[in-house]
């Protein structure tokens, strides 16, 4: 622990995705929720646009501006709820992982899922179902964090092959 910095981890580990993973599932899961509650008619408006421009990102293969926007629709969902310390929050561990969800952005099923699961929560949300729009967003963020250790744990197997015939060519 490091003062007003807080922990600091220093092995990054397939666990640690599942560690964050759930920590976001579980601090979006109540953000969903509340701000499903405290849904603007703004943001009502908004959240069809948004589902239309990740169809088109999706349709041409634009794997960069989908994932984009599928962050852009958090955003304007959470911009109803007046606690922005959780929204920092989720950057913050969203960062945390750095690049490492990237493993899986460039996988038309994942796309394609993360689209469906996106639509329902939509979907959900439009409806004021606020506790299942929640549920969907920690749904979704476990299950990506499922993929994401194993890609992960993939590299690093891979890696540890490379490394190992690497050394064995040198000798």
């Amino acid at each position: 622990h490091v003062p007003r910095v807080g922990s600091v981890v220093n092995e990054f580990t397939p666990e640690t995705v599942v560690h964050v993973y759930s920590l976001r599932a579980v601090i979006e899961c109540w953000l969903v929720a509340e701000s499903v509650r405290l849904m603007t008619d703004e943001v009502r408006a908004e959240l069809p646009r948004i589902i239309d421009q990740m169809e088109a990102a999706l349709a041409s293969n634009d794997y960069p501006t989908f994932y984009g926007v599928t962050w852009r629709l958090r955003e304007v969902l959470y911009s109803c709820h007046p606690n922005k310390i959780a929204m920092d929050e989720v950057k913050r561990l969203r960062e945390r992982l750095h690049t490492l969800p990237n493993v899986l952005h460039s996988v038309p099923d994942m796309a394609e899922w993360t689209f469906e699961q996106h639509r329902k929560l939509v979907d959900t949300a439009l409806d004021g179902k606020a506790e299942e729009a929640g549920q969907y967003m920690a749904d979704m963020l476990l299950r990506t964090s499922e993929l994401v250790k194993a890609a992960y744990e993939s590299r690093l197997q891979s890696a540890r092959q490379e490394h190992g015939s690497g050394q064995g060519a040198t000798s």
